[in-house]
C-alpha cells in the first residue's frame, strides 16, 4: 500500500519512481469517457475504481468509497456534476477520510496524517480525456506537495 505521507515530505509520489502510486477513485456520469480518463491516469495514479453515478447520489459515492481496498487517497469528481453535487461529494469524501483515519484497523492501512486529494474536473474545454488526466495529475501533485 501507499506509504503514509506527511506534509513535511517533499517528494511527490507521482514523480518518485520507487514509490507506489496513490489509490484513486474516479467518479463521473459516463462509463466510456471515464474509462478513457482512467487509461490516461494509469502512469500517474493507481486507479482502483471507476464509479459511474448518474444521477448523483451521496450514498452511492459513500458505498463506492467503502468498497475499495486499500482506501482511496484521491477521489476525482467529473465536471458534469453541479456545484451542489460536488459540494455533497466533498462532504462524503471528508467523512470517509475521517472514518478511515479514525479506524485504520478496519481499512488495513496506517492512515494517520495521510495526505489526500479531492479533485474536481471542471473547465477542461479542449484535449479530451488526455487533458482531463493531466489536470488530475497536476492537482494531485499540488496536494501532495503541501
Amino acid at each position: 500500500s501507499f506509504p503514509t505521507r506527511r506534509s513535511s515530505d517533499l517528494i511527490s509520489p507521482i514523480h518518485a519512481s520507487h514509490m507506489v502510486l496513490p489509490h484513486c477513485l474516479v467518479v463521473g456520469r459516463g462509463r466510456a469517457y471515464g474509462l478513457q480518463i482512467v487509461s490516461h491516469l494509469k502512469t500517474h495514479l493507481n486507479v482502483t475504481g471507476l464509479a459511474v453515478i448518474f444521477p448523483f447520489s451521496a450514498s452511492a459515492l459513500a458505498a463506492a468509497l467503502r468498497t475499495l481496498h486499500p482506501p482511496a487517497r484521491v477521489v476525482t469528481i467529473g465536471g458534469a456534476y453541479t456545484d451542489e453535487e460536488t459540494a455533497q461529494a466533498r462532504g462524503v469524501w471528508e467523512a470517509y477520510r475521517q472514518e478511515v483515519e479514525e479506524r485504520p484497523e478496519e481499512y488495513g492501512d496506517d492512515e494517520k496524517g495521510a495526505i489526500t486529494a479531492f479533485v474536481r474536473v471542471k473547465g477542461v474545454k479542449e484535449g479530451g480525456a488526455v487533458a482531463v488526466a493531466q489536470l488530475i495529475k497536476t492537482e494531485v501533485e499540488k496536494s501532495f506537495r503541501r
